[in-house]
């Protein structure tokens, strides 16, 4: 695996766990609210007075609290980083909520009989829906949490077939070949360095015609005229250096 993948893997597993936190606080709160203050069917602990009772509540709704505070701080810093993976923090909190719900019927009712779902009554429905409903929630998360590997394994996998078809085919950025560029294959398709205005000027018998400067577009070089002055006092030079004999015997 590749650093992108294990980056992408770690933002996937840190976005699950925030979001698990706020999930098990969320299930806390109904579980409080709902169940233990409106309905009245039970308290966290009720293998002793009300008022220990009344204290179990409490400490209950204080971890609840800070389940809630502490995942959506991370799931806040997830998000400014930008790091966050949605479909694994839709995952985390039905996961936490699930994993909740499971551990309080079958733990807390069962094994450790710190209190029931309701009294009195018949329990088997009551004990059925409860730990149903969690069972649900776990498998929703399940789903969530294949579908999240499924989407990052298909994303790795375009990003590696997109990386081998540009190394096995022409690259994108050679050089003289992308868009607006002119190939430069023919003579004055670029600028005339001084050097090359200089062997130009000397290939014309110094009669002052350089090779003006112009984009590369592969037509043929504009000839202009140099300075009046350089343009005038060639032909003199060479009607003055003729020998001297051929002066006399010209008619």
């Amino acid at each position: 695996m590749d650093d992108q993948g294990r980056t992408r893997t770690g933002e996937r597993r840190r976005s699950l766990g925030a979001a698990a936190l706020v999930g098990a606080g969320l299930m806390a709160a109904v579980d409080e609210i709902v169940f233990h203050q409106v309905l009245g069917w039970h308290h966290f602990y009720d293998r002793s007075t009300p008022d220990i009772a009344l204290l179990s509540d409490g400490l209950l709704h204080a971890a609840e609290l800070v389940a809630l505070v502490a995942g959506a701080f991370l799931l806040a810093d997830l998000l400014r980083r930008r790091a966050l993976v949605p479909v694994a923090a839709w995952a985390g909190g039905l996961l936490g909520a699930g994993v909740f719900q499971l551990v309080d019927g079958v733990v807390n009712h069962k094994v450790l009989r710190l209190h029931q779902v309701r009294y009195d009554v018949d329990l088997l429905p009551y004990d059925l829906a409860w730990n149903g409903f969690g069972v649900a929630l776990v498998l929703a998360a399940g789903v969530l949490l294949l579908r999240s590997r499924r989407d990052a394994g298909a994303g790795s996998g375009r990003a590696a077939r997109g990386g081998g078809a540009h190394a096995g085919g022409e690259p994108a950025d050679a050089p003289g070949t992308g868009p607006g560029t002119a190939p430069a294959t023919g003579p004055g398709t670029g600028p005339v360095d001084a050097v090359g205005d200089h062997r130009a000027r000397g290939a014309h018998g110094g009669t002052g015609r350089r090779r003006a400067t112009g984009p590369a577009t592969g037509a043929m070089p504009t000839v202009r005229p140099a300075s009046p002055g350089a343009h005038a006092d060639g032909p003199r030079r060479r009607r003055d250096d003729r020998p001297s004999g051929r002066r006399a015997a010209d008619p």
